[in-house]
């Protein structure tokens, strides 16, 4: 393909169909519209922005093709000189001053700094919000309590033997105590003796031992969260460039990215390839 014996514009759109691509595929990829995509192969550049924006778009289309982007804007700006002088007229106090279009920019650039204020607000609300104790948190609390104060799990223990003895004896084993025999509790009364004290400790062994270790990194801002196996959010905030996380927890996780292609995960020592479930730069996947 010889770039000095075609326009611009002819150069993208036969680059264009020889890899099988349709205007609106461009369209999709390059956030133009169609019309802006077709006046640019056809070197219609008087329908097209200011010529700043302009050499933007050949800039974009060229590394979206595959193909080198400074012929084509050499070829744009020869052919400036002879379209871009536009006839200046004055009628009225009302003069039409050229980079009016920035307004756009600037409205595009407050409507981004709105987006990020609230993200960060959310993440922050979330970070901060008060959250009710989980169901093994408050068995870890009774264990350590009765690690603390045994006295209060013998107590209780003689309390409910004394219920069982007073319930199980009749009453002419009250006025000869030294003829009754023993009595071994039987029933609801024994199940509750049995297992009161192994209960709160069956809870954190099981959890110790299937935790797992997810780390992040980011070569760019980006923003992960992180639930592990009880719905449990135990990572969810904006993880800045160059710093590495480090995440423990019960698997499997629900894991969401939000900029995956300069995000970095390693599940358990093994990179976690974040293409196949990315989509618009997020990505939503389950590690087990």
């Amino acid at each position: 393909m010889h770039t000095s014996t075609l326009t611009a514009g002819e150069v993208l759109k036969q680059s264009r169909e020889g890899q099988g691509l349709s205007i609106e595929d461009v369209s999709a990829q390059l956030k133009l519209s169609t019309r802006q995509i077709a006046a640019l192969e056809s070197s219609d550049f008087s329908a097209l922005p200011d010529p700043m924006i302009t050499r933007g778009f050949i800039r974009n289309y060229a590394r979206l093709l595959g193909i080198k982007s400074e012929p084509l804007i050499d070829a744009y700006q020869e052919y400036l000189p002879a379209n871009s002088p536009k006839p200046i007229s004055i009628q009225s106090a009302n003069i039409l001053i050229p980079g009016q279009d920035k307004r756009y920019w600037l409205l595009y650039t407050v409507a981004s700094s709105l987006i990020v204020l609230l993200v960060v607000a959310w993440v922050v609300y979330m970070d901060y919000m008060p959250r009710l104790p989980e169901t093994s948190d408050i068995a870890t609390a009774q264990t350590e309590n009765l690690a603390l104060h045994p006295e209060v799990s013998t107590e209780a223990h003689s309390d409910v033997q004394a219920i069982a003895e007073a319930d199980v004896l009749p009453p002419a084993a009250e006025a000869e105590p030294a003829a009754a025999e023993p009595v071994t509790a039987s029933g609801p009364i024994a199940e509750a003796i049995t297992a009161t004290p192994v209960e709160p400790t069956a809870s954190p062994v099981q959890e110790t031992g299937s935790l797992a270790t997810l780390t992040l990194s980011a070569s760019e801002t980006s923003w992960v969260s992180v639930v592990d196996r009880n719905g449990k959010s135990i990572f969810d905030r904006i993880l800045s460039a160059g710093v590495e996380e480090t995440v423990k927890g019960q698997p499997p996780f629900q894991v969401v990215v939000g900029n995956a292609p300069n995000t970095t995960l390693v599940f358990n020592g093994q990179a976690v390839d974040l293409a196949p479930a990315t989509k618009d730069k997020v990505a939503r996947l389950k590690l087990e």
